[in-house]
């Protein structure tokens, strides 16, 4: 299905790299192209694309530069501006976001993730259009803001992997249930290689499109991390130094654990976020891994810690969000991390998929509900 009535610029020095992107994208959207960032200045407020594909490391006017004087033109501020570059440091994905970027997408890049991206940010831009347009018509403004979540969840779930990483000894289910409005879950995967495997699961705080896009960010910044994905604390640092003072007043919680499948250990590390459980499946055996860390994104070094331990045959391993725990019932008991860890001694013996389908009954059993109030998102693994 093509989309004509939509423009993207495509802003690189590189025409080798302009032609890659035409041919990715010219199927679907009216394709114009500028090969540096002083072409870009001029092209963008005459031709006024719907969205740009920028170069960062441009002769002249780079990038980052041009960026920031679009969004200083009234004719061009409102274009989604994303960022295609090989550069992963953080002090250049910060000053991208700073001049006015929505995302990056690093090199080399995955086709259909940059369609999806291209896709989110499209269809964001026609809703904050829409919501200029409204004004004070009640009827059309709620549905607006109707489809700004519907918009948001689909933001969630673009992040969401889809497939689980091969690692030998290892079998990973996960599951991610969206509340009816929008939250902030995410998970993430470090497949250093077919023995070694980072996990991240994390929980945004907050509703809607600014939860959803704080989720992105966190993605752009964990995918950063893979130089220490076998050390939890020090990753934890350098994401919370990332986030801090760049989500506004919201903050993340997260839980990570890196597996050596060679060496059969666990180390794991957590920031403000629900424990990591443990279970050895033949003695039903619950241990909770909970080292010491703030929330990410509030306070700058901030220090982490990190948890290790040795990992058996028949073991499951849990990471969760508070989606879980925090479910309350008639009474106004919460399911808790108690519930959670004797829900997992009698189900034991249970596969990783009807763990979590015999989980989510529970918790609607528990609550007499059939949705939820938060995001639910669970990741086991069994060795």
């Amino acid at each position: 299905m093509t989309d004509r009535n939509h423009t993207i610029l495509i802003v690189d020095d590189s025409r080798a790299n302009i032609h890659v992107f035409t041919v990715l994208l010219q199927k679907k959207y009216h394709i114009i192209t500028a090969t540096s960032g002083e072409e870009a200045l001029d092209t963008a407020p005459r031709e006024l694309p719907d969205c740009i594909l920028m170069d960062i490391i441009m002769p002249g006017i780079d990038g980052i530069a041009a960026c920031r004087e679009l969004k200083r033109n009234p004719r061009t501020a409102a274009i989604p501006i994303i960022f295609i570059t090989a550069r992963t440091d953080a002090e250049t994905i910060l000053q991208g976001f700073e001049a006015g970027g929505v995302d990056y997408i690093t090199k080399p890049f995955n086709g259909p993730e940059v369609k999806a991206r291209i896709k989110t940010h499209l269809a964001l831009k026609n809703t904050m259009e829409q919501l200029r347009e409204a004004n004070h018509e009640k009827d059309r403004l709620l549905s607006i803001i109707a489809n700004e979540l519907e918009l948001a969840r689909q933001i969630q779930k673009s992040i969401i992997p889809i497939t689980t990483p091969a690692v030998k000894g290892l079998n990973i289910t996960m599951r991610y249930i969206p509340m009816e409005e929008v939250g902030g879950d995410f998970f993430d995967f470090h497949a250093l290689d077919e023995y070694r495997l980072g996990v991240l699961v994390a929980d945004v705080t907050g509703h809607g499109i600014p939860a959803a896009m704080i989720s992105t960010m966190v993605k752009i910044v964990s995918s950063m991390q893979t130089h220490n994905a076998a050390d939890p604390a020090k990753l934890f640092y350098e994401m919370n130094n990332t986030l801090s003072g760049n989500i506004d007043n919201q903050f993340v919680t997260a839980q990570y654990v890196f597996l050596d499948m060679e060496n059969m250990r666990l180390i794991c590390g957590n920031g403000g976020h629900p424990p990591l459980l443990i279970i050895n499946r033949h003695i039903k055996n619950v241990q909770a891994l909970n080292p010491q860390g703030r929330l990410l994104g509030c306070y700058p070094d901030s220090t982490y810690t990190s948890a290790e331990t040795l990992l058996h045959k028949g073991d499951r391993i849990i990471l969760y969000t508070d989606g879980i725990t925090e479910v309350f019932n008639h009474e106004n008991t919460m399911f808790g991390e108690e519930g959670l860890i004797s829900f997992t001694r009698k189900n034991a013996h249970l596969s990783g998929d009807e763990y979590i389908d015999t989980l989510i009954d529970e918790l609607r059993n528990f609550s007499h509900l059939d949705s939820f109030d938060d995001d639910i998102s669970v990741v086991v693994i069994d060795i």
